[in-house]
Protein backbone atom coordinates (compact mmCIF):
# COMPACT_ATOMS: atom_id res chain seq x y z
CA UNK A 1 0.00 0.00 0.00
CA UNK A 2 2.75 2.09 0.75
CA UNK A 3 4.40 1.49 -2.65
CA UNK A 4 1.06 2.55 -4.55
CA UNK A 5 0.95 5.87 -2.44
CA UNK A 6 4.17 6.77 -3.94
CA UNK A 7 3.21 5.97 -7.17
CA UNK A 8 -0.43 7.58 -6.54
CA UNK A 9 1.88 10.94 -5.44
CA UNK A 10 4.11 10.98 -8.00
CA UNK A 11 1.20 10.79 -10.58
CA UNK A 12 -0.87 13.72 -8.72
CA UNK A 13 1.60 15.89 -7.07
CA UNK A 14 -1.19 18.39 -5.97
CA UNK A 15 -2.52 15.72 -3.66
CA UNK A 16 0.16 15.70 -1.17
CA UNK A 17 -0.09 16.69 2.87
CA UNK A 18 -0.26 20.28 2.72
CA UNK A 19 -0.51 21.35 -0.97
CA UNK A 20 -3.97 20.79 -1.20
CA UNK A 21 -4.47 22.91 2.33
CA UNK A 22 -2.93 25.38 1.07
CA UNK A 23 -4.62 25.67 -2.09
CA UNK A 24 -7.92 25.79 -0.13
CA UNK A 25 -6.35 28.21 2.39
CA UNK A 26 -5.13 30.47 -0.70
CA UNK A 27 -9.05 30.10 -2.23
CA UNK A 28 -10.52 30.66 1.25
CA UNK A 29 -8.62 34.41 1.19
CA UNK A 30 -9.83 35.03 -2.16
CA UNK A 31 -6.48 34.39 -4.14
CA UNK A 32 -7.15 32.88 -8.03
CA UNK A 33 -6.81 29.42 -7.53
CA UNK A 34 -8.04 27.63 -10.53
CA UNK A 35 -6.05 24.25 -10.41
CA UNK A 36 -8.86 21.44 -10.17
CA UNK A 37 -7.58 19.04 -6.84
CA UNK A 38 -7.96 15.33 -7.20
CA UNK A 39 -9.02 12.72 -4.85
CA UNK A 40 -6.62 12.16 -1.95
CA UNK A 41 -4.57 8.88 -2.30
CA UNK A 42 -6.79 7.45 0.84
CA UNK A 43 -9.84 8.74 -0.42
CA UNK A 44 -9.33 7.35 -4.17
CA UNK A 45 -8.22 3.94 -3.12
CA UNK A 46 -10.93 3.89 0.24
CA UNK A 47 -13.81 4.56 -2.85
CA UNK A 48 -12.00 2.14 -5.57
CA UNK A 49 -11.36 -0.44 -2.44
CA UNK A 50 -14.71 -0.05 -0.77
CA UNK A 51 -12.48 -0.14 2.67
CA UNK A 52 -12.86 2.61 5.43
CA UNK A 53 -10.27 5.87 4.83
CA UNK A 54 -8.54 5.12 8.16
CA UNK A 55 -7.89 1.40 7.12
CA UNK A 56 -6.14 2.64 4.40
CA UNK A 57 -3.89 5.04 6.42
CA UNK A 58 -3.34 2.36 8.82
CA UNK A 59 -2.25 -0.23 5.85
CA UNK A 60 0.34 2.93 4.87
CA UNK A 61 1.85 3.50 8.50
CA UNK A 62 2.44 -0.26 8.57
CA UNK A 63 4.09 -0.21 4.77
CA UNK A 64 5.84 2.77 6.24
CA UNK A 65 6.67 1.09 9.25
CA UNK A 66 7.98 -2.52 7.23
CA UNK A 67 10.12 -0.22 5.39
CA UNK A 68 12.32 1.12 7.93
CA UNK A 69 12.90 -2.23 9.99
CA UNK A 70 13.44 -3.70 6.42
CA UNK A 71 16.17 -0.77 5.80
CA UNK A 72 17.44 -1.04 9.59
CA UNK A 73 17.91 -4.79 9.16
CA UNK A 74 19.56 -4.55 5.58
CA UNK A 75 22.25 -2.11 6.99
CA UNK A 76 22.38 -4.19 10.12
CA UNK A 77 23.24 -7.38 8.31
CA UNK A 78 25.99 -5.38 5.26
CA UNK A 79 27.83 -3.97 9.00
CA UNK A 80 27.87 -7.71 10.03
CA UNK A 81 29.37 -8.46 6.17
CA UNK A 82 31.75 -6.05 6.44
CA UNK A 83 33.01 -6.75 10.40
CA UNK A 84 33.84 -10.10 9.43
Amino acid sequence: MQRRKEIYLILFPETEEGVSQAKGMNKALGHDVTDTVSATFTTDTSTATGKNKRTIERQVQIGKELSGVADQSTHSHRLHLWST
